[in-house]
């Protein structure tokens, strides 16, 4: 179980959350052969009680808000098994209004730039409410990547749309959407003094997308969204500052090939194109690959291979940031070139062997690597 000391339950992976007949169903869609509801329960309290937890000492189960933290959690893996890909969604027809980033079917504002204004929480979610939106609602591990990936530009960690003003310790977004996804830091939420009842989104080049309880007086940078509209007239043609097949982020442009092939091959079909195998400089970049550029797909070279005894970026830009998955690299003989997990798996590097066959990220750059510092060539 994830979660000790003072956690009393945790959560199983039952719910009847989205379930059309209104029946708990298990999350890997096995049977439910077995249950052992706590007296009166489930009783889906409000009508806010979607999801289950087993008591840590007595092991009945209570259903419960599906937002609410503080609770542990109980993961199971059968040998062999994967993470299980979301099922497609709808596409959703219309465009994002001018300024907005546009990301499947929603569109993202973000504000508290340098030469931007910041705002407490409350301003800042009337302030997206008159633009038709709302603070931003986070569904998932690629929305978060891809939300952390715009945050360099913000000059503070960045409010999004959960609190828990309603009630204490049930985190709810402001546009009434059901929480499905957190990415809670390390010891968070704490409610720190009793006064943190707002989620803002943190980010630093080494680390981005963690999200913390904050006093919601605090003035912060802060992200709105809005789905994307039909009523939206849609953006007027603009040259693409990549070739075809390429996606542009900042000075760079990526593309992932489908077709394995070896690391050495990989990099010399990169370099064919004018760029490299990808290499990520800082936690904004690593989001952008992982959970925009592969978006779900398997593991994909990057442009990190081990001479000697030190790791380097093929197109020379410095060994800044790193990724790497638990107990990674491994150094094991033969295991030189380096491949990095899609956003399922939260972007994890790992060394493997140098002549197997994988998907690849290209990269084309407009932005020169910094000179060596002293005594490095």
């Amino acid at each position: 179980m994830v979660g000790t000391g003072k956690v009393t339950s945790a959560w199983i992976g039952l719910t009847h959350f989205g379930e059309t007949d209104g029946q708990f169903k298990w999350v890997d869609r096995s049977p439910l052969v077995y249950t052992h509801w706590a007296t009166g329960e489930p009783n889906n309290a409000n009508g806010e009680e979607h999801c289950a937890q087993m008591n840590r000492h007595q092991g009945g189960w209570n259903d419960a808000n599906c937002g609410r933290a503080g609770a542990g959690y109980v993961c199971k893996k059968r040998p062999g098994d994967g993470p299980t890909p979301a099922p497609p969604t709808p596409a959703w027809e219309g465009h994002c209004p001018s300024g907005w980033m546009r990301f499947k079917d929603k569109c993202f504002l973000f504000k508290g730039q340098k030469e931007d204004f910041q705002a407490n929480w409350t301003f800042a979610r009337s302030w997206c409410q008159g633009q038709g939106g709302s603070l931003a609602v986070i569904d998932n591990q690629s929305e978060n990547d891809f939300v952390s990936s715009y945050l360099k530009d913000l000059e503070r960690p960045a409010w999004i749309g959960l609190s828990d003003l309603s009630a204490e310790n049930l985190y709810a977004w402001t546009d009434g959407s059901r929480v499905l996804y957190t990415n809670w830091d390390d010891k968070e939420p704490n409610n720190h003094n009793g006064a943190e009842h707002c989620v803002s989104v943190t980010h630093s080049d080494l680390v981005s997308g963690r999200w913390n309880d904050a006093a919601c007086s605090e003035d912060r940078s802060f992200v709105c969204y809005r789905k994307k509209s039909s009523s939206v007239a849609p953006p007027p043609p603009t040259e693409s500052p990549c070739r075809e097949g390429y996606v542009s982020w900042k000075l760079n442009c990526y593309r992932v090939v489908e077709r394995p092939e070896t690391w050495e091959r990989a990099q010399q079909a990169c370099a064919a194109q004018g760029g490299n195998l990808a290499s990520i400089d800082m936690s904004y970049d690593q989001a952008f690959v992982s959970g925009v550029v592969l978006q779900g797909r398997g593991d994909a070279w990057i442009g990190l291979r081990r001479k000697s005894a030190s790791y380097t970026w093929t197109d020379g830009w410095p060994v800044l940031f790193t990724q790497w998955g638990p107990g990674e690299p491994s150094f094991r003989p033969g295991e030189g070139c380096v491949s990095m997990h899609s956003s399922l798996y939260h972007g994890t590097w790992n060394d493997t062997r140098c002549d197997d066959a994988k998907p690849y990220v290209c990269k084309i750059s407009t932005e020169p690597p910094p000179p060596p510092r002293p005594g490095e060539r």
